[in-house]
């Protein structure tokens, strides 16, 4: 599973390409999905995420590797920033599951 850093508030998550937790914010654009792989364990170690993370929770700017973002974002601009079909059915299916058990209970209490 990878992780991420988010790269408006520093909070942690899980996914590069996953909204934020704490704060909502999901890459939109090629380029906002580069900056969000590059701040993830698939690019950087676990104490380069923690030190960035403190850096953008404080609101300080952090150094970009230009080089790797633009790699990155040519890369989403092939292939797209969708999210991949396993994350969409991560979230469906704690729904799917509540609705089925809340149809079971108004059945046995029928």
């Amino acid at each position: 599973m990878t992780v991420a850093i988010c790269m408006k508030c520093g909070g942690s998550k899980v996914g590069a390409l996953s909204p934020c937790a704490a704060c909502g914010f999901r890459p939109r654009t090629p380029d906002e999905g580069a900056r969000s792989i590059w701040l993830s364990d698939q690019v950087q170690p676990a104490q380069v995420l923690a030190a960035l993370s403190g850096e953008l929770a404080a609101g300080r700017d952090i150094a970009w590797d230009e080089a790797a973002v633009s790699s990155w974002r040519g890369t989403l601009e092939r292939t797209g920033l969708e999210l991949p079909l396993g994350c969409h059915v991560l979230v469906w299916i704690p729904v799917v599951v509540l609705l089925g058990l809340i149809g079971v209970m108004l059945y046995l209490a029928a």
